[in-house]
């Protein structure tokens, strides 16, 4: 079973902005692009088991952002509107048009900056999990970490047990151990703290996301009715609300060019 949900998705390294960035991407010949953003701290592989699912819609192009997963970590880059440019940069770059982002826990706040500085690149946003509410909302590990005096707390974490047990229900390290593995070595020696930068601008950046979180409404819908969006196992079916910043525990789905749709993810920061 693990080699074959291993087997599932090929991943590869393509350099964007000087940052190497690890991908999967099923290079499809379509008009439709779903861009999944991979939550933390797992990677990519958080979505192995809906991959043929999704891929029957269209191109799917799947990263581990920079900061994240396998990707390079550099430190310009490890925040949320700075993601948000990023992400820019990459769909021109990729030629991924206006592509519909999956975005949940840190792939929100990237997601909606990313909408935010450039709306005619992005076709919908699935987001949520992201504890990107104004004022800011988080507990546990979550909470702590973005807390913390200084990295250096946080780096004398052990980030390898701390992972390994927070990842343990969403990827077994007896039935699938080289998932297990993938994501305890993206953010063993270091790279976890370095990952924290993120989610330590949220205190400051979260007001911004809440400035302009009420822009993004349109009378029209280009997502079909039938639309889901599954994350660690669950499918949910995506249905017409009014837009809202997402709070730590609630997820939301909203659709540029039309109706605006919550979807929950079941995505959220776990320390185990």
């Amino acid at each position: 079973m693990a080699n074959q949900t291993t087997a599932q998705i090929a991943t590869y390294f393509r350099v964007c902005d000087r940052t190497r960035v690890r991908y999967a991407d099923t290079a499809a010949d379509s008009d439709t692009v779903i861009l999944m953003l991979a939550p933390w701290p797992e990677t990519l592989w958080a979505y192995r088991r809906i991959w043929d699912q999704i891929s029957a819609v269209g191109r799917v192009v799947a990263l581990d952002m920079p900061g994240f997963g396998h990707s390079d970590q550099p430190e310009r880059l490890i925040a949320p509107d700075a993601m948000g440019d990023f992400l820019a940069l990459l769909i021109d770059e990729w030629d991924l048009g206006a592509p519909h982002i999956v975005g949940p826990d840190v792939g929100t706040a990237a997601a909606l900056f990313l909408a935010n500085k450039a709306p005619n690149k992005v076709t919908s946003l699935s987001i949520g999990g992201g504890a990107v509410a104004f004022p800011m909302a988080a507990g546990g590990a979550l909470e702590a970490v973005i807390g913390a005096p200084s990295l250096d707390d946080v780096r004398q974490l052990d980030a390898r047990v701390n992972i390994s047990a927070a990842d343990e229900s969403a990827a077994p390290q007896a039935t699938e151990p080289q998932v297990h593995e993938d994501y305890v070595s993206a953010y063993d020696l270091g790279r976890f703290a370095e990952s924290a930068r993120f989610v330590r601008h949220y205190p400051e950046q979260n007001k911004v996301v809440q400035g302009f979180c009420r822009r993004f409404r349109s009378p029209r819908s280009s997502l079909p009715e039938t639309t889901t969006i599954s994350y660690r196992g669950r499918t949910t079916s995506t249905w017409r609300t009014p837009c809202r910043t997402a709070s730590p525990t609630a997820s939301t789905l909203v659709t540029l060019r039309g109706r605006r749709r919550p979807a929950s993810t079941g995505a959220s920061f776990r320390s185990g």
